[in-house]
């Protein structure tokens, strides 16, 4: 019997009439003792009786605010890159740009600081758009409170590092097509109607100088040790950017062109960077490495590494190094200590274009390298020389560019007395580096550098060149590299003729 039960019967006895007290006890006895007797049963509680909650107060999340138009970008960047005394009306149709003239500011000072929001590239041809929208501008200074509106301002937001890049094309097996672009050239007016020459023949490619052998760059770099030895002395362009815009703007990719060890200006101005002779300190003139820098050096490196960041900052597509090697000339008295360090020259190398690799595909740039066409023939001795072996570093480029040059070859190579005369010294010297990087089960890109100069060869002009191109597709070559230091490429153009009329998008 449960409490319960107990409880009941014990209530009914009590209220029974003329039951006394003995019989009360004897009934209460008999209720214990049947409470013991008798299993217990578990009984479910009574069910909660439920009550009504106040309902739960809604918190609505906020609404996310809309997406910035892209006409709200272009002001917003407008504004974050006009200089003192500009501002940016949205008030009409446009968005414009006005200038406010300060004390000391003259019309080429303007120039310089407004023409990277327009779609204008020489500064002279921009002074004069400034002159024909502001009449009462001069190239004097001009009266303080003096208002100019700044012309031909950009439409939208120009691309920057990899939001900029264009990659290699999908088609074609990704094969670029181009030229060597000095920094004379970059500044000089002539430039974009150079791209559009060389986007009306399909050549997608533009190989120009970050900084080339004298050390100095073509833009004005940030580099703290570019600033420190004064690297940005003969600058030719204001922003590395703008160029890869016009360039980008008509489907031409850039190839940054970075050389390496070799540094006419650092090497005599850090002398602790630079090769060191026997017996300590460092080489002068006339001495043939006075300019080489040590390529086993941290410091060397890093700069190094700073240069190619800093140009893939500015959208380039590819990063080319060249003078990526040792010296080989006026070494009889270098001492480049890498016995002491537990180095080779191959390790060297190898091991700073695996760095440079790091860096070009964190930042989904390609990376291709320029080397003497004769490793290809992987002799022993020119491999040690130069640090460069083949097999070592397919594996961490997209790209090589074997100089195969007829030219450079000697006298008798491949029993041609003159070499320089024979176009298909670009076949074998593309196919021997093809076998050098099949060689080790790698793909990567055999690109190499046709020769666009009359040296050595008595055959000068577009049909030499156009043989060369033809060669390097024969000897298994995907696209192709034109190379002529004073930026002359008459030949080139008429060797490669048009195809379509190309206007630039921007």
């Amino acid at each position: 019997m449960s409490h319960k039960t107990f409880h009941y019967a014990f209530a009914a006895v009590i209220l029974l009439p003329g039951l006394d007290i003995s019989a009360a006890d004897t009934a209460f006895s008999c209720a214990r003792s049947a409470e013991r007797d008798v299993p217990k049963v578990m009984v479910a509680p009574p069910a909660p009786v439920a009550t009504a909650e106040p309902a739960a107060k809604v918190v609505e999340a906020p609404k996310a605010a809309p997406a910035p138009t892209p006409r709200e970008l272009l002001r917003s960047w407008l504004s974050s890159h006009v200089p003192t005394g500009g501002a940016v009306d949205d008030d009409g149709p446009a968005v414009v740009v006005t200038h406010t003239a300060q004390k000391g500011d003259t019309l080429k000072a303007i120039a310089a600081a407004y023409i990277d929001l327009t779609t204008m590239y020489g500064e002279g041809e921009f002074m004069g758009a400034l002159l024909k929208q502001n009449p009462g501008a001069h190239f004097g200074v001009l009266t303080p409170g003096f208002k100019l509106r700044i012309p031909n301002v950009v439409t939208d937001v120009p691309k920057a590092g990899n939001d900029a890049r264009l990659g290699w094309p999908k088609e074609d097996n990704g094969a670029l097509r181009g030229i060597y672009a000095n920094a004379t050239m970059a500044g000089h007016p002539s430039f974009p109607g150079m791209l559009d020459k060389m986007a009306a023949r399909d050549m997608n490619a533009l190989v120009l100088d970050v900084k080339d052998v004298t050390g100095y760059f073509t833009y004005p770099s940030k580099i703290p040790l570019a600033l420190a030895v004064k690297a940005n002395r003969h600058t030719t362009i204001g922003s590395f950017e703008r160029v890869v815009r016009f360039a980008h703007a008509r489907g031409i990719r850039v190839v940054a062109r970075v050389t390496c060890f070799r540094d006419e200006n650092v090497g005599p101005t850090r002398k602790d960077l630079a090769v060191q002779k026997k017996g300590g300190g460092a080489h002068v003139a006339p001495s043939k490495i006075i300019d080489w820098l040590d390529p086993a050096n941290e410091e060397v490196q890093s700069y190094l590494l700073d240069v190619v960041d800093e140009a893939l900052a500015a959208g380039v597509d590819e990063i080319q190094l060249d003078y990526v090697r040792y010296p080989t000339e006026g070494i009889w008295d270098a001492d480049f200590k890498l016995k002491e360090r537990g180095l080779t020259t191959t390790k060297v190398i190898t091991d700073f274009v695996k760095r440079v690799h790091e860096h070009t595909s964190k930042a989904n740039a390609a990376l291709s390298l320029d080397v003497f066409g004769v490793v290809a023939w992987r002799d022993k001795r020119d491999i040690e020389a130069t640090g460069q072996d083949l097999r070592l570093l397919a594996p961490h480029i997209e790209a090589l560019s074997p100089m195969v040059y007829p030219s450079h070859f000697a006298d008798g190579f491949n029993g041609y007395e003159k070499p320089g005369d024979h176009a298909d010294v670009v076949a074998i010297g593309t196919k021997r580096a093809l076998a050098e990087v099949a060689a080790i089960g790698e793909k990567t890109v055999i690109r190499p550098w046709v020769q666009a100069f009359p040296w050595k060869t008595t055959s000068f002009g577009p049909q030499y060149i156009a043989d060369q191109i033809k060669e390097a597709k024969n000897g298994g070559g995907v696209g192709w590299l034109a190379w002529n230091s004073g930026g002359e490429y008459g030949a080139t153009f008429y060797a490669v003729p048009p195809k379509k009329t190309v206007v630039a998008t921007k």
